[in-house]
Parts: structure tokens; sequence; C-alpha cells
């Protein structure tokens, strides 16, 4: 289910290995998506508050923990992996979903003012602004080429009579 980078990834994050300072929203991207592929959603986002509050705690940042932004994304992701249940590793994910890499796009859904309570950093509160929705962050994979009529009919029509234009 995941790969070998991914298994290291986390065995990094779980050992307290990973420096703070790289420890950055795409790192924190992956491991909303690995623990949610590897433990479906209600697992998974319990995996993910329990490893980061123990990470974030472990390097003496514990305030900057964020229970409502964490959700947030968990909720993102997860509607993202339910949408599109194809997506084999990270890559794919941001392939399909680019606007997830963007950090600020949690402020289509919520103003700084209600991100920046204390009460928002304690516990999940819902969006303000925006409901949550994967559907508006979706890239569609790119469509094949169209091919001439000539090409798929072998210079027939559809009813299968030869074409004047051939």
């Amino acid at each position: 289910m995941i790969n070998e980078n991914d298994s290291q990834f986390l065995a990094t994050f779980e050992g307290y290995r990973l420096p703070l300072g790289e420890f950055n929203h795409l790192a924190m991207l992956r491991l909303i998506f690995l623990y949610l592929k590897m433990h479906g959603y209600q697992n998974g986002v319990a995996q993910v508050r329990f490893w980061l509050r123990r990470f974030l705690e472990h390097a003496g940042a514990s305030l900057a923990y964020h229970e409502t932004a964490t959700l947030f994304w968990c909720q993102l992701v997860n509607q993202a992996l339910e949408k599109t249940p194809e997506l084999a590793d990270f890559e794919a994910l941001l392939a399909r979903y680019p606007s997830l890499a963007n950090e600020s796009t949690i402020h289509e859904h919520y103003s700084p003012g209600a991100l920046m309570l204390n009460a928002a950093r304690q516990r999940p509160f819902p969006p303000d602004r925006e409901t949550i929705s994967i559907e508006k962050y979706f890239l569609p994979p790119a469509e094949p080429p169209a091919v001439a009529e000539t090409e798929v009919t072998g210079g027939q029509s559809p009813k299968g009579k030869k074409r004047k234009d051939v």
C-alpha cells in the first residue's frame, strides 16, 4: 500500500528524527495522506492527531498544534481519496489536486480571525467562509486527443456505408 520512501518518512517522523524545520505543509499533507490511506478516515485522523501532537511536543513546539487546521486538511485529503480512490501515492494526490499544496487554501474556508482564535487551536471549528469540499480543487485527468472518425471507422460511416470524402 505504501512504498519504501513513505515507510522511511513515517519511521523518521514517528522516531522524532525529522527536524522541525523540515516539517512543512507538504510534509504534513504527506503524513495525512499516508495515515488516511493506511487506516481509513476515523483511525487515520486519530493517528494524525496523536503523532502530530507528540512530534510537536517532542520538538518543543506543542503550541504550534492547531486542531481546526489539522482537521481541515484531513477532511480535504479524505474527500480526495473518496473521489479518486485510484490515487496510488502522494505525488498523484498533488497532481490531481494541486491546490492542496498551497497552504493558504485554508483561507478560502476560514477567515484569519477565526483561525487565530485560541479555541480553534484546541477544538474543531466549522468554516466561517466556504463549506469544505474537494470538488473545487479537483483537476481532472487530461483527455486523450480526439481521434478522427476515419481512424475509428476505417473510412466507413457509422452505419457501415463508405463515406464519400474518403
